[in-house]
């Protein structure tokens, strides 16, 4: 009985540490997405402000931006 024991607890230590490990990759994942949509949310709210680019996101230095006029002159 006792040998009955010993194999029944190592299987359950097994499972519970397999059981702490997907938790904690859960955990992970979940952190990572939750961080994805704070960002998406930040951009969105940039959006409704005229700017697509989240703050302190430069453009590459080697773009130039071309300026148009916007009214003629008389």
């Amino acid at each position: 009985m006792t040998r009955a024991n010993e194999v029944l607890r190592k299987r359950i230590e097994a499972v519970l540490e397999m059981a702490v490990s997907t938790i904690s990759s859960l955990t992970e994942l979940f952190k990572t997405g939750a961080s994805m949509i704070n960002e998406e949310d930040g951009l969105e709210k940039d959006a409704d402000k005229g700017s697509s680019r989240p703050l302190g996101d430069e453009p590459p230095a080697n773009t130039e931006l071309e300026v148009k006029p916007t009214c003629k002159a008389t």
